[in-house]
């Protein structure tokens, strides 16, 4: 029962830090914390935060995926990486260093991401299927260009649907 509970808090607590996060990339830092309080005084969302089902597995997840679909679609391009422009070049504590991917898989990590995030709410529950569309109107609405948003939303839908067909019980 504790197991069940702690890992239910746990999905809980990261949807919500989504959700602030996604608030603050879209609008501003107000937004997301003002969201991040309309939710937690929602009364389904404090009813069925309480219990391991998949209704309760929707909501933290769906707050995952937009946040994960807004840095999908504002992720920088190839061209920014290789123009030298140094982001965040600050020193970082405790010694930490950046995970250095190889060049030709940067572009793929968003992808991979929302992909992974996406295919997840797909399996928790056939409803969620209207959730299908995030990516493809964050594209949309989320950018100044969505014309260059577009190969990104693709990659993501693309390996969704190739994590969708292969069997997820390995049956032959």
């Amino acid at each position: 029962d504790f197991v069940a509970r702690a890992g239910s808090l746990l999905l809980g607590t990261a949807g919500l830090a989504a959700l602030i996060a996604a608030g603050r990339a879209l609008f501003a830092r107000e937004v997301g914390w003002a969201a991040a309080a309309i939710y937690i005084i929602l009364p389904a969302a404090f009813f069925f935060e309480r219990m391991l089902l998949a209704d309760s597995l929707t909501a933290p997840l769906v707050a995952l995926l937009l946040w994960a679909s807004v840095r999908l679609v504002r992720a920088r391009s190839r061209a920014v990486e290789n123009s030298g422009v140094r982001r965040g070049s600050a020193k970082r504590p405790f010694g930490v260093s950046r995970v250095r991917l190889e060049p030709r898989l940067r572009p793929l990590v968003w992808p991979a991401i929302t992909a992974v995030i996406l295919w997840t709410v797909l399996l928790t529950k056939i409803s969620n299927l209207v959730f299908l569309v995030i990516p493809g109107l964050t594209a949309l609405l989320a950018t100044r260009r969505p014309i260059r948003a577009m190969p990104r939303t693709a990659a993501a839908y693309g390996l969704t649907a190739l994590r969708g067909s292969i069997d997820p019980l390995g049956a032959p």
